[in-house]
């Protein structure tokens, strides 16, 4: 779609939206005539699929539609006479810094009296996932006004755009930083940090397989700065025998080998560090397999602040990612194997012949003379 048909089609909706928000002010100043400017102002809103919000110039919500209530998740009676949608969420630009209150756009449109367009906000909402809003906020003069006498905001969920958009760049950071890498070791800490950043989680460990011990051992943590959280990851329980495990997180990811979401583990009875995770404020987590062709070398998993629905788009980017450092760690190996078989054919003077367990290939040097 061009850019010159979006402004237009901006315009028309603006121009729509202005007249209702006009007639539903004329119907609130003129009683006599508030059967008619209600309908007038209802049959206007109502069919629009963008959510429509109404200020007063004290900015306080007087009216919306019904595509405002569904995209928001609150009803009219929730919001009206208050300055924001929902006090407990928290309204962030792209990059994460915070709205001021004169820099929201129906403030900023009351304000300056001026249009305030494509105005991108992400709410983040206690107890559910973020939402992404694109915003239009038009103060609403009349002739005469020397100041605006309310504001109209047009609202749309991008929500699945900018999920869509983090964990394509997600992907592809995780890809350029197993390039950049020499061991999964080196390359785990900034993975689980990309992850964790991207998807708005505080803390993070990958367990590795230790095959001569028979166990998961921990490999790497990433955490923002907190001394709970760094409590919760050094008092991470040992974990039993591969064979023995079955339940919990890593367990049912292990057995699985399918990626496993948590909403709450301070209330799943089967996490065995529902203590910790409560006195370190955890309360979403998801793990996911690092695997290849049907192997399971390690197990990551991630921690967040709010307890999250589960979200199987999220789920699926982590089974891609899975496999990518799968591909990586058998690769590894496999050039762990041929260092040390050149290692050793370069220090003995006797014939050898070593085989590798995955291929049938063989290598083979002749005893020196013969």
């Amino acid at each position: 779609m061009s850019r010159s048909y979006d402004l237009a089609l901006l315009a028309a909706l603006l121009v729509l939206l202005i007249y209702a928000a006009h007639a539903f002010l004329r119907m609130r100043r003129n009683a006599t005539k508030q059967a008619n400017s209600e309908s007038e102002y209802r049959s206007v809103i109502a069919g629009i699929a963008e959510g429509v919000i109404i200020r007063n110039k004290e900015s306080k919500i007087v009216d919306c539609n019904a595509s405002a209530e569904r995209i928001l998740g609150r009803t009219l009676a929730q919001m009206k006479g208050n300055a924001y949608f929902d006090p407990t969420w928290k309204a962030t630009h792209e990059d994460g810094l915070p709205f001021s209150d004169e820099d929201r756009p129906a403030n900023a449109a009351l304000r300056t009296g001026k249009l305030q367009s494509d105005v991108v906000m992400r709410l983040r909402r206690p107890e559910t996932s973020d939402l992404w809003l694109s915003m239009n906020a038009q103060p609403l003069l009349q002739q005469g006004d020397t100041e605006p006498s309310g504001v109209v905001t047009s609202i749309v969920d991008i929500t699945q755009r900018k999920q869509s958009e983090a964990r394509r760049a997600m992907e592809h950071t995780v890809t350029r930083v197993l390039a950049e890498s020499d061991t999964l070791a080196q390359a785990m800490p900034r993975i689980i940090q990309t992850i964790c950043e991207t998807l708005g989680f505080v803390c993070g460990t990958c367990w590795e397989r230790d095959d001569p011990n028979g166990k998961l051992k921990r490999l790497a943590t990433w955490h923002v700065a907190s001394a709970e959280i760094v409590e919760f990851l050094e008092q991470a329980p040992i974990l039993p025998p591969l064979e023995e495990l079955q339940t919990g997180l890593i367990g049912r990811t292990w057995v699985t080998r399918e990626p496993v979401w948590i909403a709450d583990v301070t209330q799943h009875a089967t996490f065995r560090r529902a203590a910790l995770a409560q006195k370190a404020r955890l309360r979403g987590a998801f793990a996911f397999p690092i695997q290849f062709a049907n192997k399971v070398f390690g197990i990551v998993e991630c921690f967040s602040r709010e307890s999250r629905p589960p979200d199987e788009v999220l789920l699926q980017s982590t089974r891609a990612i899975g496999s990518q450092i799968g591909q990586f760690y058998q690769r590894r190996l496999a050039e762990e194997k041929l260092q040390l078989a050149a290692n050793a054919m370069e220090n003995t003077a006797d014939g050898i012949m070593i085989f590798d367990a995955d291929r049938p290939t063989q290598w083979k040097t002749p005893p020196t003379g013969s």
